[in-house]
């Protein structure tokens, strides 16, 4: 379904038959944010969150900490950053705001969840082994080892 940030309603109105008026309506969709929808859904898809309302809307909703810049230059220059601090902060979100930019730049975002205690165990151990993991012009998210 469209929305209305997507979408404007036009309405048609002539007589018909000299007497009668008539309403045509339909809708015009800017393509761009059709397109760009698109490629959120794709990207919500790779990571395994596929149609949530909770990432779908990243571009929209996202507020950065203020060590937003410096995470995204760790980043860019280490290729590794560790995002730790207080539960519900921030931390998954901002992390997968990291992996939608990389995504519009072209790189493959992947998401090695860790939230039971037997996904735990499994990132723990790729990460002992975390070059099997690492493939060019891919972004990886490590999530609570």
């Amino acid at each position: 379904p469209l929305d209305r940030k997507i979408c404007q309603k036009i309405e048609y109105k002539y007589k018909k038959d000299d007497v009668k008026e008539e309403v045509i309506t339909f809708f015009v969709a800017d393509v761009d944010k059709v397109q760009q929808r698109g490629r959120v859904f794709e990207f919500l898809e790779k990571i395994g969150y596929a149609g949530s309302k909770w990432y779908g809307w990243i571009d929209e909703v996202y507020v950065p900490p203020l060590e937003y810049e410096g995470m995204a230059e760790t980043l860019k220059e280490k290729r590794i950053v560790f995002i730790t601090g207080t539960p519900e902060y921030g931390k998954t979100y901002t992390a997968v705001r990291l992996m939608w930019e990389y995504y519009n730049k072209g790189y493959e975002p992947g998401w090695i969840k860790g939230g039971e205690a037997t996904e735990r165990i499994e990132v723990r151990a790729k990460l002992e082994d975390i070059r099997v993991e690492l493939k060019p012009r891919h972004i990886v998210y490590f999530e609570d080892p």
